[in-house]
C-alpha cells in the first residue's frame, strides 16, 4: 500500500514552518469537530482531545489528547486512555511512531476510507489496541503514568481526532494541568516508567 502519512516527517515539518506553537494550535483547532454527546464513545485506538472537568485534588489534565484504550469492563461509562501530555516530547514520537508502525496498514485504509470522517458509525476502528501490545512495545518502559480512567459525564466538547492529525497532537506540550503543571507530569511519567513493567 502507497504509503500517504508519515508522523516523523509530518512532526518535521510543522517544526520548520516556523508558525509558533499557537499558530499550530489554532490550525489544528481548525481542522477538528467537537463530537455531537449522542455520538461520543472513546473507541479503542482512535485519538481524542477533549475538556476533562473533575473535582479531584489529585494532578489531573484539564484538556488531554489522548488515544483510547477502550471501555472500561466494569463500568460502561468509563473509558481507559494514553494521555500524550504526559510522556517528554521524544519519547512520545517514539512510542505513537511505534504503534503507528505496527498499525500502519489499518490507519493507512481508515485515512484512505474516510478522510474526512470524525467519528460515525460507519467509520470502523482505525486499530484495536491494548495495553498488552503496549506492554510488548520494544521500550521496556512502564507506561502506568500516562495511562488515566475517563467518565463520559466529565468529558466536555470532545473531539475525534483522524490519524493523519496526529502530529499535531504530538507537538503540543500546553500546560493544561491542574493541581500541578505538565512539569510534574512529565517527571512522574520518567520516574514511573524507570519502574519494571509488571
Amino acid at each position: 500500500m502507497k504509503v500517504v502519512y508519515d508522523i516523523n516527517t509530518s512532526v518535521d515539518n510543522l517544526i520548520k514552518s516556523k508558525r509558533g506553537i499557537n499558530g499550530v494550535n489554532v490550525e489544528f483547532a481548525r481542522k477538528i469537530k467537537t463530537l455531537p454527546v449522542e455520538n461520543r464513545m472513546l473507541y479503542p485506538g482512535k485519538l481524542y482531545v477533549m475538556d476533562y472537568i473533575t473535582d479531584s485534588k489529585a494532578l489531573y489534565d484539564t484538556k488531554p489528547y489522548i488515544m483510547s484504550l477502550g471501555q472500561a469492563k466494569e463500568d460502561k461509562k468509563k473509558f481507559y486512555g494514553i494521555d500524550m501530555h504526559w510522556i517528554p516530547f521524544k519519547i512520545r514520537l517514539q512510542i505513537f511512531g511505534y504503534i503507528y508502525d505496527i498499525s500502519k496498514d489499518k490507519i493507512q485504509k481508515g485515512i484512505a476510507e474516510f478522510p474526512n470522517e470524525m467519528d460515525t458509525p460507519l467509520q470502523p476502528f482505525l486499530i484495536e489496541i491494548t495495553t498488552d501490545l503496549i506492554d510488548k512495545s520494544p521500550f521496556n518502559v512502564n507506561l502506568s503514568a500516562c495511562m488515566h480512567a475517563y467518565y463520559l459525564d466529565k468529558i466536555a466538547d470532545c473531539r475525534c481526532v483522524n490519524w493523519n492529525l496526529i502530529h499535531y497532537m504530538l507537538m503540543s506540550d500546553d500546560d493544561t494541568f491542574d493541581n500541578g503543571t505538565i512539569k510534574d507530569a512529565q517527571e512522574m511519567f520518567i520516574k514511573e516508567m524507570t519502574k519494571k513493567k509488571k
